[in-house]
């Protein structure tokens, strides 16, 4: 892929994650990652998306912070993310991608098959609250391939009532899972000087996205928002099944 192109792809990479982050929750990674990879490889996408996904993760947060009065369950399901988060990020070189993107695909298939046909028992409605299978992958993801908001985002749609509420439980795992892999990122150097300009100017424009695309999924009501995620859910299927074949 040329230069121009792969800029255009990155650019609107930026701009569609950054509106799906802010009406949703979740899509800033899903699309930003596989356009990175393309003109930069993915280990790059995985370092240089890290900060910008963080910053919108945590603009996100502070505007759904009413809701942490009633959230439910995110102690335990933050601890666990976050120890998997770190052995993530500390075995993130030799694990075999494909493996992982594929029991990605299985879970969001599943899940999605499950919206289509309402009668199909879902894998994440049979999950109790204290099930550890969406924290342990969700942090183990977040930091190997740099998307979690497949499992993530599954877990907590069936299990919050509102848009907001699901944006509150949802950011808090992703801010302190993000947090985690930030500073494994830096602690191990891979941040180098350009990769370093090229994540605080993808967060800049990335904040502007978010700004626009929360007051468009403010104007969602409850199925419709229901059926924006699952359709960015879906959407993550078309470059996760690239990686696992």
């Amino acid at each position: 892929m040329t230069d121009a192109g792969g800029m255009a792809v990155v650019i609107v990479g930026l701009v569609v994650g950054a509106l799906s982050s802010g009406a949703v929750g979740l899509g800033f990674p899903i699309v930003m990652i596989p356009a990175l990879a393309l003109g930069f490889g993915l280990e790059t996408a995985v370092i240089v998306s890290a900060f910008p996904a963080l910053v919108i993760d945590v603009a996100n947060l502070a505007e759904t912070r009413d809701e942490r009065h009633r959230a439910r369950g995110l102690v335990a399901f933050g601890a666990i993310a976050a120890c998997g988060a770190v052995v993530g990020s500390l075995v993130r070189s030799g694990i075999d991608e494909r493996i992982l993107s594929g029991v990605l695909v299985v879970a969001i298939g599943a899940f999605i098959v499950s919206e289509l046909f309402p009668s199909t028992p879902s894998p994440s409605r049979k999950l109790g609250g204290a099930s550890i299978v969406a924290p342990v992958l969700g942090g183990l993801l977040q930091s190997t391939v740099g998307i979690a908001s497949p499992i993530m985002g599954t877990y907590f749609l069936n299990r919050t009532e509102t848009r907001r509420a699901f944006i509150f439980h949802l950011t808090s795992m992703f801010v302190l899972i993000g947090t985690v892999r930030l500073v494994v990122i830096v602690a191990t150097g891979d941040f180098s000087y350009n990769r370093t300009v090229a994540s605080l100017s993808l967060a800049v424009v990335g904040l502007v996205g978010r700004a626009v695309g929360s007051r468009l999924g403010g104007r969602l009501d409850k199925q419709r928002f229901r059926r924006v995620v699952v359709g960015v859910l879906a959407a993550s299927l078309i470059p996760l099944l690239a990686r696992s074949f």
